[in-house]
Formats: C-alpha cells, sequence, structure tokens
C-alpha cells in the first residue's frame, strides 16, 4: 500500500487532539494508526470499524467510526491510501460537502494530486459546489488562453459568449444552464466542473481538471503498480513513508501546534528540492517574497543535522525577532537530538557570544543598552553627535554635517549609516582605503577632505561607546574582527536567511566560521527586501559562489492575488537604478499567486493619533483568537515603537517574544521581516514620511523596499492608512486599493485613543524628566542638530 495524507489531515489531526477530552481520545486512535503503519504492521487499520453508512459523494472514499461521535475520512484507489480529514461527524460532513466529487489523480510532472468532478450519474447532487471565492473578473481569464480554447472547442459561440461572461457573482445554476446545452455529454462535466472551480477560486484545481479531460492528467485508478511507486508529493499531498523517520516527527509537530506554525512549516515541492539538493560549496538561493524562505532555511537545516551527526549547525539571520521567530519553528519541527545540534541567532547574539568568550572582562561593553545609565544606543548616539554632555568630539564632523544639512538631507542620520557602511566594508586597520574606495550604494558625493573628518569621526564614536559602555551593531562586528583567526570551523554548516542585509565585514567571518566542504555555506535572500546601506561583496569576503550553486525560486505562497498584485505594481512603479543594478533582484510577477482574498483598503483618518486608534480598534475587533494581526507604523524606529508598546500594552516584534503567545503585534516596516500575519495594518503612509524627504533621492529606494517588505506580510488582509496626502508610493495605486475613510471600517465602541510613539527627543527629555525645547528657546548649535532645520532650509 501506499499511504499519503492531504493537505487537512494534520492540521484537522491537531484541532482535534487540542480540544481535548473525547475529542483527544479519538486523536489518540489516529496517533495509534499512524504508529501501526510506521512498525510496517500487515494492517495499520486494525482494531477501527468503517461506517456502516455509505459515502456518495467521494468515489473510493472509505471512513471509520472513532470513539465518541468522531470519524476518519479516507480515500482508497489503486493500493493509495489517502488520509484526507479527522473531526467530529459534523465537521466531517462539512467536509465531504466542500469536497463533493475528489479524485485521485496523476498529473503531468507525475504528481499525486485531487480533483473535484461530476458523477456520470448527473443529478444536482452528484456536482461540484461550494462557496463563491474572492477573485474579481471574468472566471474565465482564470485559465491559460490554449486550454480555455481547446475546453470550448466545437461549442455554439453563442454558448461561449455566455461562458466568457461569467463572474464569481454567477451562481451554480447558472453554469449548469449553460453546460446542460453541451451536445458532447464529457465536455459538458469538464466545463461544468472547470467553471465551479473558477467560481471557487481554485484555479490550479480547475486547470487540472481540464487537463483529465484533455487526457494530460490520468486517474490513479488506470495508472500500474510501478507508477504508482514512481508518484512524486505534490502541493496537496505527501507520502507517508513508513521507512522515513522524519515523519513521526512532522506528525508530532502538527498535533502540538497551532495554525500559524502549520503553515510556516509546511513545504511546497519545488521548496522541497531546494532543501533536499547538495552543494560542493557556498550556495546562494534568491527567493521573492512569500517564498517561503524561512521555512527552506529551518527544513535544510534539520536534514543537514540528520545527514552530518554530532556536527554542528547555524543558522544566522541579522533581524532578531526573525531569529526568534525560527527559533519558535525548529523548537516545533525538531526531536531533542536534533535540535540541540543546531544553533539559531542573529549575527549581533553570535557576536556577543564570541566576544564574552575572548573578552570577558568587558561584557557589559557588548550590549546595545549601557549598563550604567540603562540609555539605548539610538540616545547615545544622539548625545554624541550633538556634542551634549561637555562631549565636543563629534564636532569633527561639522563641515559634513553643514554640507548634507544644506542640500536638505538629515546629517544625523545619514552619517550614522555611512559609519555603518565603512565598517561593514573595511576592517578597522584598512580604513585608509575608505579614503578613494567606490562608495557602493550611497549617492552624496563625499570628497576626500569629507572623508577624513567622517573617519575620525568614527574613530570619536567608538571610543564614546566603549567609555559609556555600550555597542552598537556594526561595533560587534568591528570587535569580533580582530579575532577572526580563532573562530576557524566551529560550524559545519551555516545557513544565513536574508542574507542580502549582511555587509562584507559579516560574510568574511561568516566564512571563517564555517567549514569549507560540501553544504558549507547557504545564503538566502530577496534584493527588493534590502533595507540596509551597509556594502556587500562576496569576493572581498573571500566566499567563492559558483554559477550552478545560484538557484531562484520565484512562487509565491503567502499571499492573496489581490494583495501580492497591490504591493508589486507599488514596487514596480517605484523602482529605481539602484535597486536593478543588484545581480540579485528578481521581479515576481502577481500570476505565482495561488488564491484570492479581500481586496486591499487604503484608508483615511484625521491624523496619526486617529489612525492608530481605529487600527487597533479594527485589529482587536476582527482578529480571532487563532488568527495574526500586526500593526506597522511608519516613520518611527523600533525603539520608539518598543516604548510605546510598553505603554498601550502590545507586544513588538523586537526579537524578546515568541510569535505563538499572541494574535496582536507592534512594528516598525522593517521587523516585520520573515513573519506572516492574516491583517497587516501599515499606518502614517504620508507624503513626507515615507519614502523620507530628508534622504538622498538616490537612496529612497530602501524606504521602499521597507514598505514593500511590511506590504507582502499580509495573508489575506491588507490595509494602507494615511491623514494627511498619501504617500507618493501610493501615488496612482487606487486600481489595487479600495480607498475610504477609517471610521466606515471600525465599529465606533472598538476605537479607544491610545497616543502615538513618541520621537526619541520626548523619551529622553521624559527620562530626564525635562521638557522637549521649543526652536526658539534652542542655542544656535542645537537649532543645526535638530529637525527644525529643515524648515528653514
Amino acid at each position: 500500500m501506499n499511504y499519503t495524507h492531504y493537505k487537512d489531515f494534520m492540521p484537522s489531526l491537531g484541532a482535534l487532539n487540542q480540544r481535548g477530552g473525547r475529542f483527544y481520545k479519538a486523536a489518540q486512535q489516529v496517533n495509534a494508526l499512524l504508529q501501526r503503519l510506521l512498525t510496517n504492521q500487515d494492517d495499520p487499520f486494525a482494531g477501527l470499524n468503517s461506517t456502516h453508512h455509505g459515502e456518495d459523494r467521494i468515489k473510493k472514499c472509505r471512513k471509520y467510526d472513532l470513539i465518541r461521535f468522531a470519524r476518519l475520512i479516507t480515500i482508497q484507489d489503486n493500493g493509495i491510501v489517502l488520509f484526507c480529514f479527522v473531526g467530529s461527524h459534523d465537521d466531517c460532513d462539512d467536509w465531504l460537502t466542500r469536497n463533493r466529487g475528489k479524485t485521485l489523480i496523476a498529473d503531468e510532472n507525475n504528481q499525486l494530486t485531487t480533483v473535484q468532478m461530476s458523477s456520470v450519474a448527473g443529478t444536482s447532487e452528484d456536482r461540484p459546489s461550494g462557496p463563491s471565492g474572492l477573485a474579481r473578473g471574468k472566471l474565465f481569464e482564470g485559465l491559460p488562453e490554449d486550454y480555455f480554447e481547446r475546453l470550448i472547442d466545437g461549442i455554439p459561440r453563442r454558448l461561449v459568449r455566455q461562458f466568457e461572461n461569467l463572474e464569481s457573482t454567477h451562481d451554480e445554476t447558472e453554469i449548469y444552464n449553460i453546460t446542460k446545452e453541451i451536445v458532447d455529454g464529457q465536455r459538458a462535466f469538464a466545463a461544468y466542473d472547470v467553471f465551479v472551480l473558477l467560481r471557487q477560486d481554485k484555479r490550479q484545481e480547475a486547470l487540472d481538471r481540464l487537463k483529465l479531460f484533455l487526457g494530460e492528467t490520468r486517474f490513479a485508478a488506470d495508472l500500474t503498480q510501478e507508477e504508482i511507486a514512481a508518484l512524486a508529493d505534490s502541493e496537496t499531498i505527501k507520502t507517508l513513508d513508513a521507512g522515513d523517520p522524519r515523519f513521526q516527527r512532522v506528525f508530532e509537530y502538527f498535533v502540538r501546534t497551532a495554525a500559524y506554525m502549520d503553515w510556516m512549516l509546511f513545504l511546497h515541492p519545488d521548496q522541497e528540492t531546494v532543501v533536499k539538493r547538495d552543494f560542493g560549496g557556498p550556495a546562494k538561493l534568491i527567493g521573492v517574497s512569500g517564498s517561503g524562505k524561512t521555512c527552506i532555511v529551518v527544513q535544510r537545516a534539520i536534514r543537514l543535522a540528520e545527514m552530518y551527526p554530532n556536527e554542528r549547525i547555524l543558522i544566522l539571520t541579522l533581524n532578531r525577532p526573525l531569529a526568534r521567530l525560527i527559533e519558535d519553528m525548529m523548537d516545533a519541527a525538531c526531536i531533542p537530538d536534533i535540535r540541540e545540534q543546531i544553533d539559531v541567532m542573529a549575527f549581533f547574539s553570535l557576536c556577543q557570544r564570541l566576544l564574552r568568550e575572548y573578552e570577558p572582562q568587558n561584557e557589559k561593553i557588548y550590549d546595545d543598552v549601557t549598563w550604567k545609565s540603562r540609555e539605548h544606543i539610538d540616545e547615545i548616539w544622539r548625545e554624541f553627535y550633538r556634542c551634549e554632555l561637555n562631549n565636543h568630539d563629534a564636532q569633527v564632523l561639522l563641515p559634513v554635517h553643514d554640507s548634507l544639512i544644506a542640500r536638505g538631507v538629515n546629517a544625523e542620520q545619514y552619517i550614522r549609516e555611512e559609519f555603518d557602511w565603512i565598517r561593514s566594508a573595511l576592517p578597522p586597520d584598512r580604513r585608509d582605503r575608505y579614503l578613494d574606495i567606490e562608495r557602493t550604494g550611497r549617492s552624496y558625493p563625499l570628497d576626500r577632505k569629507f572623508r577624513l573628518h567622517l573617519l575620525d569621526g568614527l574613530a570619536a564614536w567608538e571610543k564614546k561607546m566603549r567609555d559609556i559602555g555600550v555597542t552598537d551593531y556594526l561595533g560587534f562586528s568591528t570587535a569580533l574582527y580582530k579575532y577572526k583567526n580563532r573562530i576557524n570551523s566551529r560550524y559545519r554548516c551555516i545557513l544565513i536567511d536574508e542574507s542580502q542585509d549582511f555587509g562584507t565585514i559579516e560574510c568574511e567571518m561568516i566564512r571563517a566560521l564555517a567549514g569549507s566542504g560540501e553544504n558549507c555555506l547557504f545564503f538566502c535572500g530577496d534584493a527588493a527586501q534590502q533595507v540596509s546601506s551597509k556594502h556587500r561583496n562576496f569576493r572581498n569576503a573571500g566566499i567563492e559562489m559558483s554559477q550552478g550553486n545560484t538557484l531562484a525560486i520565484k512562487k509565491n505562497y503567502r499571499n492573496s492575488r489581490e494583495t501580492l498584485k497591490a504591493a508589486f505594481e507599488v514596487l514596480e512603479k517605484n523602482l529605481t537604478e539602484e535597486m536593478l543594478e543588484s545581480v540579485d533582484f528578481e521581479i515576481l510577477d502577481p500570476e505565482y499567486a495561488n488564491f484570492s482574498a479581500a481586496p486591499p483598503l487604503m484608508l483615511h483618518a484625521a491624523d496619526l493619533e486617529d489612525e492608530i486608534a481605529h487600527a487597533l480598534g479594527y485589529l482587536r475587533g476582527t482578529t480571532d483568537s487563532d488568527k495574526k494581526g500586526c500593526l506597522a507604523i511608519c516613520g518611527h524606529s523600533l525603539y520608539q515603537i518598543q516604548k510605546f508598546g510598553e505603554k498601550v500594552g502590545i507586544s513588538v516584534l523586537d526579537g524578546t517574544i515568541t510569535i505563538e503567545n499572541d494574535n496582536l503585534y507592534l512594528s516598525d516596516l522593517e521587523h516585520t521581516k520573515g513573519f506572516e500575519f492574516d491583517t497587516m495594518i501599515i499606518v502614517n503612509c504620508n507624503d513626507g514620511i515615507i519614502p523620507d524627504p530628508l534622504k538622498p533621492e538616490k537612496e529612497q529606494f530602501r524606504d521602499l523596499a521597507r514598505f514593500y517588505v511590511a506590504m507582502t506580510r499580509a495573508k489575506n488582509q491588507l490595509i494602507v492608512s494615511h491623514s494627511v496626502k498619501q504617500s507618493p508610493l501610493l501615488a496612482n495605486a487606487e486600481a489595487n486599493f479600495l480607498p475610504d475613510e477609517w471610521r466606515f471600517q471600525v465599529h465606533e465602541e472598538w476605537v479607544i485613543s491610545q497616543g502615538m510613539p513618541a520621537t526619541l527627543d520626548s523619551i529622553r527629555h521624559e527620562r530626564d524628566r525635562e521638557s522637549e525645547k521649543h526652536p526658539l528657546e534652542m542655542s544656535g548649535p542645537e537649532f543645526l542638530y535638530s529637525q527644525a532645520v529643515h524648515l528653514i532650509c
């Protein structure tokens, strides 16, 4: 027998287990069945009784009674056993009705899958049926043009016009009334099934049903046993391999986890191909947003741990919230022995660990919050840059500062990013090369004199951090670099998620940490999501990447067609030469999205405080306990949002929380990366906020990347919000967004004012119990360092 499971089976088993009581006992019966299957017992169904009631809705269906009014549904055809669903009698009855006519087939790629099809009997109860999907437009446009032409071949033009006018708003009776006039009975059945499936927004299944009619796919019942043995898994059906110990872990994982992790760890066939592939050296995967890159990294790490027992595997990312998410995924998917082999860390944390090993006396220095005053690194930077507390070391930067603000650039932010660029490109002993190096990715011209000032300022900033007892992100890389020769080959394999934001120096140390053999390094990223201003060159980092070791995965699994189309067109219409110059850059064709959901909304409110109040009310009022929602706020740093989250009592995606704990989160744009939410709301999408007008125009593409990242976190509902003139990134976007007022979308009783994130200066003054100064109260230097200067310039 060939044992397989449908995509609904594991989640339904987990749900039954979590209902507890009598349902838990029913789930344990299925668990025992799977255990018997795994141990190759002759009859794994021993002890389970088939129901006494036949099942006409699905041919070859076999149902089993479980303890206390629960059932197991299978399809058994030609030696193939497909575990479909398990649940209460009512749940099973609903599943059978929704899947009426489901039939096992082998598609043209030799993958085992299913289609829904009408019975030859042709009565109304023998035809597939289901609720309308959310796709808009003509149904026939959901088929490739050549396949639609083959479907209507020989059908009178009068009927063809009726088919071409069908939309999801038409009901199944209207579809049936057209198809019943087709003389060719088999073509009539096929046309009905295809359009009913298109109406339900099941485009791939509709195409598979048409291919079955055209002879391009075959019924499982018609396959030889040799052909059955050679069948591959599909997106909806996976093999239960009794000889594969990983299945038991997968089973246990599904039983104990909630729906969020179910989807995050589900592997589609093209993802599984990447997981299983071996590489002779460093390899790179370019994956578009929503293609499951993080899932691939997790599953590949597990496979490598099994492949290299007793050797260490490391998963690295820059984003601490994403590192925490990956840890949770690993905990869910691994048995203890494998989990102990795999470390998951943000690069920040890896540097902390190693530096505490090499410099135990300096442990207190290596943090982004000072142990002396508990000030955050953002506050320390402002204090340093603005020459406060009688420390005037940063005055060396004044000529660069004056030049930048005269051109309308936020000098304080730009110089901090320039420090990051320098440290990502060059180790401390080679920084003199900065005087002549091409500043890739940086557009504001800096002559040799300015670069000398910047190097002096960087040295002063690093001294300030040492004196205060704090380290910024790139400071960790700089501090660790001098120990590069002592960290050789600590890990057999290193997998890097969101690799597009790693700089050259970081990559050089990763190269030193990993071995040099098969599968040593696996970089996974998407240039369209690059948000950092760092320098990166693999060759300069000592990493040779052969062309054959570079893969691309383009299919988006996360987003609805509506969300993906909206996000894609915002990206496409705002692309810059700087983004297109990246060799990794891929533009995702929106046709790769495979389901529909509610159209994205573009909502307006009176001000940011009003936007936030309505957005939180919407999320709290519409997000079920098993769903996830996120509110991202443009124009504010993660530190500011952390403070706001503390005030309103909402978890922030900052790396300290587990995504399973809550269903509502706050974030900036950047730190949503790697996550996905049923509802994603982005507020403060205003002109003058995003893109940041105080950045050089040629560097504003990073704000576009951040915005694209946040938009593509939405699985079902995307909402962008503004309170003044909408962001130019959203110019002419009305075709993909439904515009409206927030007040018409949220019940008034749900709206409770929560305030809004404070500015960095407000946070500092509140801590110091001082009032933030009005521009007229500032000294000349204070005014030149403040944002008010840009109102004059």
